[in-house]
């Protein structure tokens, strides 16, 4: 279940795309992730790209779906390199040593 209660305006330029960004990386359980499942996120971010485009044509701010894939696979990224390197810090194992 979503937390509408959660929901508010966004506004169509980068500041709305880093508030999607932080409502899509609060959310994880909901939205398939590229480091979890790539066959998923490819499927996902294609479609996500092809409806955007599609909803956005003509307008002047059709550069924001791709902003929003961007910035969300660089918080992914982001958030596993913490990971390991909290990881390395408490002295454990992290998948890629196996």
């Amino acid at each position: 279940m979503l937390d509408f209660n959660q929901c508010k305006p966004i506004t169509m330029d980068e500041a709305g795309v880093n508030q999607a960004v932080e409502a899509f990386s609060i959310n994880d359980p909901y939205f398939p992730r590229p480091n979890v499942d790539f066959e998923l996120w490819k499927v996902f971010s294609g479609r996500y790209l092809l409806i955007s485009n599609r909803m956005l044509q003509g307008k002047n701010y059709g550069y924001l779906p791709a902003q929003f894939i961007q910035k969300a696979v660089a918080r992914v990224d982001q958030r596993a390199m913490a990971a390991e390197q909290a990881a390395i810090r408490a002295g454990q194992a992290f998948p890629s040593d196996y």
